[in-house]
This record gives structure tokens, C-alpha cells and sequence, in this order.
């Protein structure tokens, strides 16, 4: 007749004192209680292995860290684990192993790897952005998690919380994170891309899209176009408006122009496709032809700069112009939109160029994929993008471009 274990109790274990001999108390069905003769109590399961078929223990933990009803939980669990033919120590190694590749393959070290890759493509400010974004809003939650272990759900919940506030910036995170998870597939640390089960227009409200400020009226267009020409303060900055207007270039690659990048002879700028938005290198440098216009206003900047690396110095002469300074200027002005009633900026100058571009095909002729080249757009297929991008377009943007400064100096002079 087999030997009846009284359970044991809290007040039992409690009351327990060593002895000269670590010794064990039994709680009945393989959990028992070591009691050191230093005084320390720990809990152990008593168990058969599957994998040997030999006797062999585990430990749970001490108490009374771990209580007695914890501890009974805990041996619930693994008697099931036990009888479904796993071996609790080799499971725990397991596990830990598990965790140990987790940290290895955390959804931090992930994203850092592949923000290194996006470094050689994107300007540092675009870099600290797409950082930044992460950082608050998902590194909190999924920091020290392994990537295998993420789901798409909590990937929701995530873009969910972020949305009630910023719609716009859950949309970015969306495809940061799917642009993550892409690397992590093809770098070996998951199977799968969670953010294809991701429905994100049904999570993240709809935004609407507030494009730049333009004019399109001639009597705006021809105030305005006077307004930079009769600027009446720091001359560079006059002559970076000037040459924006000509040649509509975003803030930041206007702002360090080097004077390198001019040939005045053959009379093209060539801007390195790194200093560029776009850093596809396939697409190649970025090339554009000077007007009779752009070469006056270029002369008569080099009289300030020529001396300098920088084509727009500071008024310090010590580095360029900040890419705000010819934006700030324009602000200025306080030319607004007639149908938004949004202030005009130095990015108005490439929707001011394109929609005149466009109206005035008929009269210049050229291409719309001359263009787009002239704005550094990327457009039309894999097809379209091996021959467009990597023709040069001069002679077609000679001819716009020279209409470009004959339409604005028309506008501006009558």
C-alpha cells in the first residue's frame, strides 16, 4: 500500500528550520521543497525523462519568491509537459538558448542594421527622421523583442495608437516597418514579412494631402517674380531665389552648391546624385543646362563667393547657406495661394514651374518627361526608368529651360 503525502503548508514551510543536512519536504505528486542547512528553501519537480527514461529533477525557484500555490501551478505545467514526450531540462535549455537568439536578433539590432543601409541613400536629416519615429513610437514596445517573435497584431496596435493622433505619421511607421521586416526576411532573421497581413488603410484614417502653395494668376506671378528680383537685402540670398526660380531646386541641394558642380563653359550643373532627394545611383548625376539668365546670375554671385567652396556663403563666410534661409525670404513676400490661401515658399517655385510647364506644352514643345527631369522625379516603369533616367535629356532641357527664363523675364518686365 502506497505511502499517503500530507500536502504541505504555508505555515509548515514557514516554521522549517535547517538542520545539519539539507533535507526535503514533500508536497505529494513530484514537488518537494529542499530545505539547506544554511537555511534556504527551494522547489523542486520530480520527474521521469522522456528522453532517458531515468529519474531526474528540475529546479522552479526559491521560497518563498515563488509561493507554494505558484509553485503547485508550476508543476501542473510541467507534468503536461512530461507527458506530451518533452523533457523539462532540455525544454529549459531550449528556451534560453531561444531567448539568447532573440537578443541576437532583436527587433533593435534589425532596424539599426537596416538604417545603416539607408544611410547610404538618404540625407542624414531623412535618416534622423525615420530614426526618430521609430525611437518613440516603437522601440518602447518591441526594443529587446526578437524579430521571429513579433506579430503582425501587435504591429496594429502599435499603428492603431499612433493614428489617433498623427494619421500621417502611422502611415510613415507603416512603411518603415514593412521596409524593416523586407530586411529581415531577405537577411535571414525571420520567415516571413508580418506587415503583408496588415490591412493599413483599415487601421490609419485617411489624410488629406496638403500640397505646396502656387501661383498661376499672371499679375501674382509677375509681383512675385519682381518681388525676388527687387529683394533689397543680402544679395546671395537674392541670387539663390533667382537661381531656384530658374531652375527649381529643392531648399537643401540649392543651399550647398559647390561651385564645382558648374561648368560654365559647356554650361551645365552637375549635382552628385548623393546631394540629391533621389540617391538611386543607377539614375546617375543629376544634370541640368544653364539659360542666358541662369549664367547672368551665376556671373554676378561669383563676384560674392567665387573665392569660397560654396556658391551661396553665409554672411559669416565661414559655410553655405542654411536650406531655410531662401525659404524664409520668400515667406516674406506673404504670397499666398488663391484657392488654399497657403503662404508661398521656395518649394512653390517647382509647382509654380510645373503647372506653367505643363499649360505651355504647345509653345516650348518639350517632353513631360523632360519635365519631370528638370524636377528630379522619378517616373514610369522599370522599362521607362532605363531609358529616361539614364539619358541625359540636354538637348530637351536646353529648350525648356531657356523658355523657362524667357517666360519669367516676359512676365517679370511686362
Amino acid at each position: 500500500m502506497s505511502r499517503i503525502v500530507k500536502p504541505l503548508t504555508d505555515k509548515q514551510i514557514r516554521e522549517t528550520k535547517p538542520k545539519d543536512k539539507d533535507y526535503k519536504l514533500t508536497d505529494g505528486d513530484d514537488l518537494g521543497l529542499i530545505v539547506s542547512k544554511t537555511g534556504r528553501k527551494r522547489w523542486v519537480f520530480a520527474f521521469i525523462s522522456p528522453d532517458t527514461g531515468k529519474p531526474n529533477n528540475t529546479g522552479l525557484g526559491n521560497y518563498p519568491t515563488l509561493s507554494l500555490a505558484e509553485a503547485r501551478e508550476k508543476r501542473t505545467e510541467l507534468k503536461k509537459l512530461v507527458m506530451s514526450g518533452a523533457d523539462p531540462i532540455t525544454d529549459k535549455k531550449r528556451a534560453k538558448a531561444q531567448r539568447i537568439s532573440d537578443h541576437n536578433c532583436s527587433f533593435e539590432k534589425v532596424f539599426n542594421e537596416w538604417l545603416e543601409l539607408e544611410a547610404k541613400s538618404i540625407l542624414p536629416q531623412t535618416l534622423k527622421t525615420k530614426r526618430g519615429r521609430i525611437e518613440n513610437h516603437v522601440m518602447p514596445i518591441l526594443k529587446d523583442r526578437g524579430i521571429k517573435s513579433i506579430t503582425h497584431a501587435e504591429i496594429a496596435v502599435i499603428l492603431k495608437e499612433v493614428s489617433k493622433a498623427t494619421p500621417q505619421t502611422a502611415e510613415i511607421i507603416n512603411q518603415i516597418l514593412n521596409r524593416v521586416f523586407l530586411f529581415a526576411v531577405s537577411s535571414g532573421y525571420t520567415d516571413i514579412n508580418i506587415m503583408g497581413n496588415i490591412d493599413a488603410k483599415s487601421i490609419i484614417p485617411k489624410t488629406k494631402v496638403e500640397h505646396y502653395a502656387k501661383l498661376t494668376e499672371r499679375e501674382d506671378l509677375k509681383a512675385f517674380f519682381n518681388s525676388i528680383y527687387d529683394y533689397p537685402h543680402f544679395e546671395t540670398i537674392k541670387n539663390a531665389m533667382k537661381l531656384c526660380l530658374h531652375i527649381p531646386l529643392r531648399a537643401a541641394p540649392l543651399s550647398r552648391l559647390k561651385w564645382k558642380y558648374f561648368d560654365l563653359e559647356k554650361r551645365i550643373l552637375t549635382i552628385p546624385r548623393a546631394e540629391q532627394k533621389i540617391k538611386r545611383s543607377e539614375i546617375g548625376d543629376f544634370k541640368l543646362p544653364l539659360s542666358d539668365e541662369v549664367m547672368r546670375i551665376i556671373q554676378d554671385q561669383a563676384r560674392l563667393s567665387r573665392a569660397y567652396e560654396y556658391v551661396f556663403i553665409n554672411s559669416h563666410f565661414t559655410d553655405h547657406i542654411h536650406k531655410d534661409t531662401a525659404t524664409n525670404a520668400i515667406k516674406g513676400f506673404n504670397f499666398r495661394d488663391r484657392q488654399t490661401g497657403r503662404v508661398v515658399t521656395l518649394h512653390s517655385l517647382r509647382g509654380i514651374f510645373m503647372t506653367q510647364a505643363f499649360n505651355n506644352m504647345q509653345k516650348h514643345k518639350v517632353s513631360k518627361e523632360a519635365i519631370k527631369k528638370v524636377l528630379d522625379h522619378l517616373h514610369g516603369d522599370r522599362v521607362d526608368l532605363s531609358y529616361s533616367e539614364k539619358a541625359d535629356f540636354l538637348d530637351e532641357l536646353k529648350i525648356l529651360l531657356d523658355w523657362w527664363s524667357d517666360y519669367i523675364l516676359d512676365i517679370k518686365d511686362n
